[in-house]
């Protein structure tokens, strides 16, 4: 993703804070995804499948990923969630 401004944050289906911010991103990403801009949500604790459930339940098309054991939370050194961190082009 370098060359491109990224949103990388973090969440869990079971987060009400999350569940309320998910609109907004997904707004944020329609406006954006055309231009130099990616987005990328983190499901910390969170299987394929669990992802995949919820998607069904909401309206959401934003990338994301499945962190199962919390290594990529770890990395981060998150202490909750959400939590999102913007990335210049250089990364």
């Amino acid at each position: 993703l370098r060359g491109k401004v990224v949103l990388l944050f973090f969440w869990t289906t079971w987060c009400p804070y999350c569940r309320a911010e998910m609109p907004l991103l997904e707004k944020m990403w329609q406006h954006f995804k055309s231009e130099d801009f990616a987005m990328v949500g983190i499901a910390r604790g969170e299987t394929a499948d669990e992802i995949l459930d919820y998607k069904k339940k909401t309206s959401f098309s934003f990338p994301v990923a499945s962190d199962p054991k919390g290594e990529i939370f770890k990395l981060f050194g998150n202490v909750g969630v959400p939590r999102s961190y913007v990335l210049d082009r250089n990364g």
